[in-house]
């Protein structure tokens, strides 16, 4: 996994090299506490989250021929519906998705997204910040594999039984890092003993440099 240099926005990029597809994680900062609704979920009734960090488990699989559903579904999530703007990651996403060819040179930002996933109401309210991101380049699904490790660990707190996975029953997607530094070297430990690194280097402590960005 490659590691973007101290102090700099978050973004690693691993898995398998020619592959468009795949699982990713999304560190967000909620800046202060806020009442959210997400969609039609639980009647649309809104649901109360602390301020803090979190993080999101999703997966952005296809096999068309030519598709890069692991890039667009990375650059919808970081941009905002209507003319509110984009979080400042979707530059260094574009970027680094065009270096490592996980994107092509005539992709596009996407405008004006319409709310869907549970995540896009989250994303879009204005005390958020999208801080980093990672991508799992594979043909393999892993977003539950992730979500379970993540819910189970004792540095965590699910906010809602069910958010973030309207598509996947019994499971929750979006999970509140209580311990941001230790859940997160768990992750990087997790994800070498998946494997899904590979030949990148993966150092266990990369991933809590998000907090300390000021992106």
């Amino acid at each position: 996994m490659n590691r973007r240099s101290t102090g700099s926005p978050p973004v690693w990029i691993c898995g398998e090299q020619e592959c468009h597809e795949g699982t990713y994680l999304l560190l967000i900062r909620l800046q202060s506490g806020a009442r959210l609704s997400f969609g039609r979920f639980q009647g649309g009734r809104p649901i109360a989250l602390e301020a803090g960090n979190y993080i999101y488990t999703g997966s952005a699989m296809g096999s068309r021929p030519g598709s890069r559903p692991l890039a667009a579904r990375l650059l919808r999530h970081a941009s905002r519906s209507g003319n509110r703007p984009a979080h400042a990651l979707r530059r260094i996403l574009l970027r680094e998705f065009r270096r490592q060819e996980l994107a092509s040179p005539a992709t596009r930002l996407p405008r004006g997204k319409t709310l869907r996933w549970h995540i896009d109401y989250l994303l879009d309210h204005r005390q958020v910040r999208l801080a980093g991101a990672v991508a799992i380049r594979s043909t393999e699904r892993l977003e539950s594999h992730i979500s379970r490790f993540l819910e189970a660990l004792p540095c965590s707190s699910i906010p809602v039984r069910g958010l973030g996975a309207a598509d996947m029953p019994g499971e929750t997607h979006l999970v509140r890092l209580n311990d941001p530094e230790s859940c997160l070297a768990a992750l990087g430990e997790q994800l070498q003993k998946l494997g899904v690194h590979r030949s990148h280097i993966f150092p266990i402590s990369a991933l809590t440099n998000f907090e300390r960005s000021k992106i």
